[in-house]
């Protein structure tokens, strides 16, 4: 009797310690590998229903029996497991980015889905590859190769795109997704954030994605429209947390590429000695003046007489060993459950590839490029049902080049210019103006005595969704209403070289679209 009475006060005890341990408290503390405060984790007690997720501050409390395991998810991060060692452990949990999960998912018409759940044919991009492009001056060209199926035809490599001078040099780039289908315009739709818009001014550190529809199935979303395909850019958004800080700093350079190079202007003068020869009866006189004497060809060869019998490097004269471009982005994101935000400003700077100079016309004639963009995107959470989403982004650029006429010349003498065209700069430091056997312009003339465009354009663009879920009807069922809001100011002005200093102001324009609502379902 005495041993059964043993037994079960053995028994009632071990059960005692197995009630103690199922009371113990787990504390512990998810961050991200920068040691940010994840919340919002999902934290599961394996083998049981109990579950429990992080607060703002990446903080979780919950009950387990030392031996059990605890399993950590979040969205675009690795899951993690880890065993109950002892009583009073506080654990320090850091979650790792699950680059596999986030490149599968895709933004589509109507949000976002896993790849694999998608019947039409989508690409997307990378958004690391288009940065590692260097210092991208507009998004049109950086999307050259970056999809399979996509093309960028680009005719012009003016910094910061095309101007609307109607040259070729100046003609916008153009996207075709597998190819021009139709004689009319074949470029596809471009979506930002859901507003139709344009692509080339937006900054890529303010860019999340870029997902691009390739097939007719976007038209059953986006109706005609969407015939030669879709691009959709979504913008980034704040995340719940401590304020996060982005500085970035970069420099490129850039140098002529493909250059031909020119043979020396006395094997020139003795080529063309040659064809003088063979051909003398159909040249007129005029030209056999041209001929050259051997005493001639040696002062080219070696430089005798420099001003009479010059040896000139054309592509040395008009073109830099390379250009300078360079790009400084600042960004904060952060916030609370009930408000979010994401605010990016970038200075964006391409310099010019010409050997341009103020030699004493009072102004730099350079090919550049400056651009300042500000983002700020904010989601508000107004009641657990009604969400607004507040998008204000602008844009200030200016772009610099010669007239088009100028310039359409200044590229093709760099070729055609023989090594005998005098650069004819006088004693007076003036520059000759004319060749005097052609009669053709002087390009170095033409590059700093033409004037300078200066193309000023500022934009400012503003929407707003807000969303109101109805689940009290049916579960899932939602209505969203977007108001779209844009402006842009382009001002066109030439600085002439009459006087060097005389600004003229011409084409002015202004451009504003208030009328864009859209309801959803």
């Amino acid at each position: 009797m005495k041993g059964l009475n043993l037994t079960l006060v053995i028994l009632f005890a071990a059960l005692g310690v197995l009630n103690a341990q199922d009371q113990i408290r787990i504390d512990g503390k998810v961050v991200d590998p920068s040691g940010q405060p994840i919340p919002g984790v999902s934290i599961v007690l394996e083998g049981t229903e109990k579950t429990t997720v992080t607060d703002t501050e990446g903080l979780f409390e919950i009950e387990a029996v030392p031996g059990q395991q605890l399993t950590f998810s979040f969205l675009g991060m690795k899951s993690q497991t880890i065993e109950i060692k002892r009583s009073g452990q506080f654990l320090d949990i850091t979650l790792q980015e699950d680059v596999e999960e986030l490149e599968g998912t895709v933004v589509v018409g109507y949000g976002v889905q896993k790849k694999e759940s998608v019947v039409g044919a989508i690409g997307t991009v990378d958004m690391e590859d288009l940065k590692a492009q260097g210092n991208i001056s507009n998004m049109t060209d950086a999307l050259t190769g970056a999809v399979p199926g996509v093309s960028v035809l680009s005719m012009s490599g003016m910094p910061g795109g095309y101007q609307n001078s109607g040259t070729k040099i100046y003609s916008p780039p153009q996207i075709l997704i597998r190819g021009q289908t139709t004689w009319n315009n074949a470029s596809p739709l471009i979506l930002v954030d859901g507003v139709e818009r344009q692509m080339n001014d937006i900054d890529v550190n303010e860019i999340q994605s870029i997902s691009v529809l390739k097939d007719a199935s976007a038209t059953a979303v986006f109706g005609v429209k969407g015939g030669n395909g879709v691009i959709l850019i979504t913008t980034k958004r704040g995340q719940q947390g401590k304020p996060r800080f982005n500085i970035e700093a970069e420099m490129s350079f850039e140098t002529p590429s493909k250059m031909i190079g020119a043979a020396d202007t006395w094997q020139g003068i003795i080529a063309r000695n040659h064809a003088i020869e063979r051909t003398r009866r159909f040249i007129p006189a005029l030209w056999t003046d041209l001929y050259a004497s051997d005493e001639e060809v040696s002062y080219y060869k070696n430089g005798t007489y420099p001003y009479a019998y010059p040896d000139n490097d054309w592509d040395d004269i008009m073109l830099k060993d390379y250009s300078t471009s360079y790009r400084v982005n600042a960004s904060a994101s952060g916030g609370t459950k009930r408000v979010r935000y994401f605010t990016n400003f970038s200075f964006n700077s391409v310099g010019d590839i010409f050997n341009s100079n103020d030699i004493g016309q009072g102004y730099q004639p350079s090919y550049s490029y400056d651009r300042l963009n500000m983002r700020t995107n904010f989601d508000f959470e107004i009641t657990s049902t009604t969400k607004l989403k507040a998008n204000l982004a602008g844009m200030h650029a200016v772009q610099s080049a010669p007239p088009g006429n100028a310039m359409e010349f200044i590229f093709t003498s760099i070729h055609n210019l023989s090594g005998d065209t005098p650069v004819m700069l006088y004693e007076d430091g003036m520059y000759g103006a004319y060749n005097a056997n052609f009669k053709s312009p002087n390009p170095y003339y033409v590059l700093h005595y033409s004037g300078v465009e200066e193309n000023m354009r500022t934009l400012v663009n503003m929407d707003y969704t807000l969303t109101q879920e109805l689940d009290f009807l049916t579960e899932g069922l939602s209505v969203s209403g977007k108001l779209a809001y844009d402006n842009l100011f382009r001002n066109t002005g030439i600085k002439v070289s009459d006087d060097g200093l005389t600004t003229k102001t011409i084409n002015p324009e202004f451009y504003l679209s208030g009328g864009y609502f859209d309801m959803e379902t």
